[in-house]
This record gives structure tokens, C-alpha cells and sequence, in this order.
């Protein structure tokens, strides 16, 4: 772990965790930088404006956090011997800021949200079961079809083909470069195997080689969970960032009775979507 002292303080630097789910969708950025980034996004044809930063983010106080440790050595030296977990403190508490960000960047009035289709079928023990032809989440699908794990596959193509359409580009291309978040709640739903189909995840696999799916305990908008299809290549860019006013900090905020205080310093985290039309929502799954 790399840090900087600032006397009795430290930076917590390469704190973020680049292979975390949620990074990899949404990278991080800071505030400052992204503030200029509304000139450099191009127009495009089937943009009617860039979406960038017209306006400074919101404003969230910063989260101050105090714990204690015990003095075995000079306190430059502690503040050394605990950066590493503290890093670790501070991404921990992040991804709980950044999960509830998601949450709200759901509820964003320019995302596309679809529902996922009721259950299809010509066959006629189901066609009269009509608790199955009406099944429309990923659960009432896999437990009352053996239809099930087509139908979610469907749902996901489905979602794939609209995006397809707002970006004006071959499905089949998008899904180079395309991530499919799923709660962890619903990968059992997505990995089941129906009747005599192969699951639904190892369908999109075999038809979308290249497609990421991963999984996100906290994907929810509130009420029902849902999935997530984000887009993004060097071409088009990343669809939105989480954006950070500072990095997180360390410091040694005084002694008492042979113990140190500390207190990490989090960064207030924002999720700012610059380009929802690269962004559909599968709500209610």
C-alpha cells in the first residue's frame, strides 16, 4: 500500500480497488477534472446535446470516521503500520456510499427502463397453467416453467436490443463491450437449469462470448431488484463516473490513556451519469 506522510497525516492512495464490480462500471473520477469534461464530449449523431457538467456537483459533507489504537510505537510510526487497513476501512465504507448513489442513479428520468415480458409458450400444459403464463420475474419463471431459463434469456437479449437501438449499433458489437449486472440474490435465478435447456447464464455466454456479467448485492431501485446493462469502449467512453472531491485521509487526532486516535477522512462520492443512453435498466426482475 503507497501513502504520503503529511506529518501526523497520511493519503491513502491506490485505496479504490480498480478490480472492484462497481468500478469497473462506473470508474473513478475527480470532481475537478470532470467539471471540464462537458467541452470534450463531441456530439454525436444521435446525441442531441453531450450530457457533461453544466452545474458543480451536489454538495455531501465529508464523512469523518474515529477509531483508536494502541501505542506500541512513536505515532509517525503507527500511522505507518495502520495505513493498510485503514485504506481498507475507507474502501469498505466507500462502497456503501457508492451502492447508494447506484441506487438513486436508477431512479434517473433519462435511463431506459423496461420490464421483463411475461412468460411465451405454445405448450399446452403450460398455456393452462395460467399462474406460469403470467410469470414475469426471474423466480416465478425458473420455478414454474421448464421454459424458465430461455424466458430470462430472453429478457437479457431483450434489454440488449434496445440499447442496440439508442446507440444505433449491431447488438453483436455492443456486447464486446458490455457489462451485465445482476443481484447477487438473482445469480441463482440466472445459473438454473430448466426442463432440458442449459441455464440462462451459460446461454449468454455461449451466444455473447464476450459479454461481463457480475454481480452486485445492492442493485435494487428501491422496491424490486433489477439488472443492470451498462455500455462502454474507448470510443464511447465509460456511460458515468463516480466522482470524488479528494482522495481519503489519515490522521493522528490526539492521545489518551496509551492510545492513539485516528480518523479517516472519506471523500464525498457522487454518481454522475454523463452518458445514459448507454445504460438500460431491466426493472422488477
Amino acid at each position: 500500500m503507497m501513502y504520503h506522510n503529511l506529518g501526523n497525516s497520511v493519503v491513502l492512495t491506490n485505496w479504490e480497488h480498480h478490480d472492484s464490480v462497481l468500478t469497473s462500471i462506473f470508474p473513478f473520477a475527480k470532481e475537478e477534472e470532470l467539471k471540464h469534461t462537458s467541452g470534450a464530449l463531441e456530439p454525436q449523431l444521435w446525441r442531441e446535446v453531450p450530457y457533461g457538467f453544466a452545474h458543480r456537483l451536489p454538495e455531501q459533507e465529508t464523512i469523518k470516521i474515529k477509531f483508536y489504537a494502541k501505542n506500541i510505537n512513536a505515532s509517525d510510526k503507527l500511522i505507518e503500520q495502520i495505513t493498510p487497513q485503514a485504506a481498507e476501512f475507507a474502501h469498505a465504507q466507500a462502497y456503501k456510499l457508492m451502492c447508494d448513489e447506484l441506487t438513486k442513479g436508477l431512479k434517473n428520468e433519462k435511463l431506459t427502463k423496461i420490464a421483463p415480458k411475461e412468460l411465451q409458450s405454445t405448450d399446452s400444459d403450460l398455456a393452462s397453467n395460467s399462474a406460469a403464463r403470467l410469470a414475469r420475474t426471474w423466480q416465478e419463471k425458473i420455478e414454474l416453467s421448464p421454459l424458465g431459463a430461455q424466458a430470462i434469456l430472453n429478457d437479457v437479449v431483450w434489454s440488449l436490443e434496445e440499447l442496440g437501438r439508442q446507440l444505433h449499433t449491431n447488438p453483436g458489437y455492443l456486447s464486446r463491450h458490455l457489462t451485465l449486472a445482476v443481484p447477487t440474490s438473482h445469480m441463482p435465478n440466472l445459473m438454473a437449469h430448466t426442463g432440458v435447456l442449459s441455464s440462462a447464464y451459460d446461454m449468454l455466454q455461449a451466444t455473447y462470448p464476450d459479454l461481463k456479467i457480475v454481480a452486485i448485492s445492492e442493485l435494487d431501485t428501491g422496491k424490486q431488484a433489477c439488472a443492470l446493462l451498462v455500455y462502454a469502449d474507448k470510443s464511447f467512453g465509460p456511460a458515468g463516473y463516480f466522482a470524488l472531491n479528494q482522495d481519503p485521509w489519515l490522521a493522528d487526532i490526539g492521545s489518551q490513556n496509551n492510545a492513539t486516535y485516528c480518523q479517516v477522512t472519506l471523500p464525498s462520492i457522487h454518481l454522475v451519469l454523463t452518458k445514459p443512453e448507454q445504460i438500460v435498466v431491466l426493472e422488477d426482475i
